[in-house]
């Protein structure tokens, strides 16, 4: 089994305020295994850079204990937590006349001194984070010339040059688009399997985290916390408690997000051999509103596609006529010129 390199024993987070206590989130007893990525998830203001903060050492516990590498981390000098732990924050790096290699640099401060001298035992360590963190073309680039994304990865670089045995990211992701989000999880995901580095990454992207994690961290609404496989936690309908809203749902069948939309009755969908088109014909159908059922008696919409050619060609069925389409955007045009049920059955 994994050994445990971060452990939070009975937390208690949140903040002190004119001797008063403000807790957040309470009763949080997580560990965190060598190898592992961990996604941290949870609406907005329950408490996720809270706990992520008092993990890394950046604010007392209000109760509780955390435990680093089986060390109180309380016990730690900062230069020793330094060489265990590296935090990767969401904020932006605003430098001026730096080059990637420079800040990654930085990352060997815990072991250099407060000369900041680089021998070349550190030199080897810090062009070993850069290749592990895929950033090698940016060591020679200046910072203010790069994208956020490459930024990031020169973050990650810097951790890896403390040579952490844990590595916390809150929300790295949040200023990249959905491209670089997903190169920056596998690549972190990657770092677990290669060096057995534990990684805890906050992120609000739940199926990015639902498709890569280990293991997710569900900060709840009322100041609870539960672990679990991704997998389990949607079978267990964890997470669409935790993320339904009056204006959306989480869909476990997808993984993800829907705008809850008024049903204006029910479709049914034939066609074989096209998994791909399947899905993205019942998409658009949900867009407009219908509910999908193919073993349904009566439905009120029923599509069905056949391969042609140069494509596919969808012949679409309601209470108006039949007619035939080269594309999804003609089938949706049709669909929502259907009257809603109620309007075609006097209901």
């Amino acid at each position: 089994m994994r050994p445990e390199v971060l452990r939070a024993n009975g937390l208690a987070v949140g903040y002190r305020v004119r001797r008063r206590a403000s807790t957040v989130l309470s009763e949080v007893d997580l560990g965190l295994h060598a190898g592992e990525l961990v996604c941290l998830l949870g609406v907005n203001g329950t408490g996720k850079s809270t706990l992520m903060r008092t993990l890394a050492g950046m604010q007392p516990p209000l109760a509780g204990s955390v435990d680093l590498t089986g060390v109180p981390l309380a016990g730690l000098s900062r230069v020793e937590r330094a060489r265990r732990l590296a935090v990767v924050l969401t904020t932006r790096i605003q430098v001026g006349n730096l080059r990637g290699i420079d800040l990654v640099e930085l990352g060997r401060a815990p072991y250099t001194g407060w000369s900041g001298t680089l021998g070349a035992a550190d030199k080897v360590i810090v062009r070993e984070a850069l290749a592990l963190a895929g950033a090698e073309s940016l060591a020679e680039r200046m910072l203010d010339e790069l994208s956020d994304g490459e930024r990031q990865r020169l973050m990650v670089a810097r951790a890896l040059a403390q040579q952490p045995d844990v590595l916390l990211l809150d929300e790295p992701t949040a200023f990249l688009d959905a491209p670089r989000r997903a190169e920056l999880t596998a690549m972190l995901r990657g770092l677990g399997r290669a060096t057995r580095l534990a990684v805890l990454l906050s992120t609000h992207d739940v199926e990015l985290a639902l498709r890569n994690a280990d293991v997710v961290w569900l900060v709840l609404p009322g100041g609870s916390v539960v672990a679990g496989a991704p997998e389990d936690l949607v079978l267990d309908g964890v997470l669409e408690r935790a993320f339904g809203g009056r204006d959306h749902t989480f869909d476990p069948l997808a993984g993800g997000f829907q705008v809850r939309a008024q049903t204006h009755g029910t479709a049914r969908v034939t066609g074989a051999g096209d998994e791909l088109t399947e899905v993205w014909t019942r998409r658009a159908l949900q867009r407009c509103g219908y509910r999908i059922d193919d073993t349904a008696a009566v439905a009120e919409v029923e599509v069905g596609w056949h391969r042609t050619a140069d494509g596919h060609r969808w012949k679409v069925s309601t209470p108006g006529g039949n007619s035939e389409h080269d594309s999804l955007a003609g089938v949706v045009d049709t669909v929502r010129r259907t009257p809603p049920r109620s309007a075609t059955d006097g209901r």
